[in-house]
């Protein structure tokens, strides 16, 4: 209140995502006193670009918020949400925005003052709070000024410690040194394939050179570094990505595939694993549960949710009606939330159903489709390469469903410019089942369908004859 009656913004670091919403809303309520009509039309184009672009109910709590000129920002918010959010503070017309500390490392949205609410963190794995490090601390504090606006920047911390420790353990404190992430095994591997992949062989020891002017190299001892190295060469050359002749490496077909793709090995591992199973003769039967039930179990997956136990009834029910389209023996134990998430989102289930029932928020799902088309791309790229052409169309399928959310029989009319998910369900139930009912209809028959108007039916009609003509 003392920052935006300064004519100024708040930033207001939080731990969690739930408290930032809790925050944001609590700073809306004591904001009102300062609302006026100016800043009621300033704010209200923000909130109606949000409101008619996602009708999730977390963008409802944050356009109830934003009607008072807070807002809240986090990984849980759509894309458009957060690009709207953040627009809107840019503009000056937000005055108090919470965030979650992912956004001091990403978006550059600066503050005349930075509140850090808390300086704990809850660590899941573990199941204890701890301390967040110097970097967290000058990441959020490093958001306070505003060039071009500000003489100066404030950062204020909220603790229990006292004066003399926040000083000594933040203020005053050096950044903790930058660690190398070829230490984890997994991106070792990773990039030790890309290495051998680039070139048609390399030598061990070539290897070894070109890794050891490397940071990992620099914090680490050989003695730590070569039984990582052996171990990762020797897992490649298992699994079939490398091929090891005396001293030289060179990569596999597959290795080369796997690397031109970008995904860990592992994920290949897996990928191939199934595959592999598959009988290419054989015509199967629907297996759309048992590929994204391979795909959510890839290390590269992300953000998988664990199931929770009011979720157990729901993967049960799950798989006793699917268990002829897993592709191995699984129980409820062995599916995740994630699981339950996408097959819902394919089944045309709202983003209100997933957030009430599956507490998946918009931000989440988002994610969980990008990785899930990159990881589908990637096993009809592998199914293509192992030559099971039988389960290509499948994939490709399902490709087509995660990405636009829909069941398969919606699919020719999403690929129709402006035509999501909603508008091709109206256009289905209204009789157009396929490209030939569009081009064959009237202008007046198709805009009468819900969603869609004059120039949207004009337009679809145009690129369904096109289409038709083409094929």
């Amino acid at each position: 209140m003392d920052t935006v009656k300064d004519n100024a913004q708040a930033l207001i670091f939080t731990e969690s995502r739930k408290r930032a919403v809790t925050l944001a809303l609590s700073a809306s309520e004591a904001l009102k006193e300062m609302l006026t009509p100016a800043k009621v039309d300033a704010v209200s184009k923000y909130i109606n670009a949000l409101l008619e672009h996602d009708d999730s109910e977390l963008a409802k709590s944050l356009a109830k918020a934003m009607g008072n000129l807070a807002a809240f920002h986090h990984a849980g918010l759509s894309p458009y949400a957060r690009s709207i959010v953040e627009d809107a503070f840019r503009d000056g017309v937000i005055k108090v925005l919470t965030a979650t500390p992912t956004l001091a490392a990403g978006v550059n949205l600066p503050a005349r003052r930075v509140i850090i609410a808390s300086i704990s963190r809850y660590d899941h794995e573990q199941g204890m709070s701890s301390r967040i490090s110097v970097n967290e601390y000058k990441q959020m504090c490093g958001r306070a000024g505003r060039p071009r606006y500000d003489d100066y920047g404030e950062a204020i911390i909220v603790s229990n410690s006292s004066v003399e420790d926040i000083f000594d353990e933040y203020i005053n404190a050096e950044s903790e040194p930058i660690r190398s992430t070829l230490n984890d095994e997994r991106m070792l591997r990773r990039h030790i394939l890309a290495s051998i992949a680039m070139s048609k062989s390399i030598k061990e020891s070539e290897l070894y050179e070109l890794f050891s002017r490397t940071l990992l190299a620099r914090q680490y001892s050989s003695k730590y570094i070569v039984p990582k190295f052996r171990s990762s060469i020797e897992y490649l050359a298992v699994e079939g990505m490398i091929n090891v002749t005396g001293y030289e490496l060179s990569a596999t077909k597959f290795g080369r595939r796997v690397a031109m793709l970008y995904i860990d090995p592992e994920s290949a591992v897996i990928i191939k694993s199934v595959l592999t199973r598959i009988n290419s003769g054989k015509r199967h039967g629907k297996l759309t549960l048992g590929l994204l039930h391979v795909i959510t179990e890839c290390p590269d997956f992300y953000p998988r949710l664990q199931l929770r136990s009011k979720d157990m009834d729901e993967a049960i029910m799950l798989i006793d009606e699917h268990a002829d389209e897993f592709l191995d023996d699984v129980d409820e134990y062995s599916i995740s939330r994630s699981l339950l998430a996408l097959y819902a989102w394919i089944e045309e289930y709202s983003d209100k159903h997933l957030y009430e029932n599956l507490g998946v928020e918009p931000g989440d799902m988002y994610r969980m489709i990008e990785v899930s088309d990159w990881l589908l791309y990637s096993m009809y790229s592998i199914a293509e390469l192992l030559g099971k052409r039988s389960i290509l169309k499948d994939i490709d399928i399902l490709r087509k469903r995660v990405k636009y959310g829909v069941k398969e029989e919606l699919i020719p009319l999403v690929m129709l410019e402006g035509i999501g998910r909603a508008r091709a369900r109206a256009l289905f139930n209204a009789g157009f089942t396929d490209l030939k009912s569009i081009a064959d209809a009237s202008i007046d028959r198709l805009e009468n369908v819900k969603g869609i108007g004059h120039r949207l039916a004009e337009r679809i009609k145009d690129e369904a004859t096109r289409i038709i003509s083409r094929s």
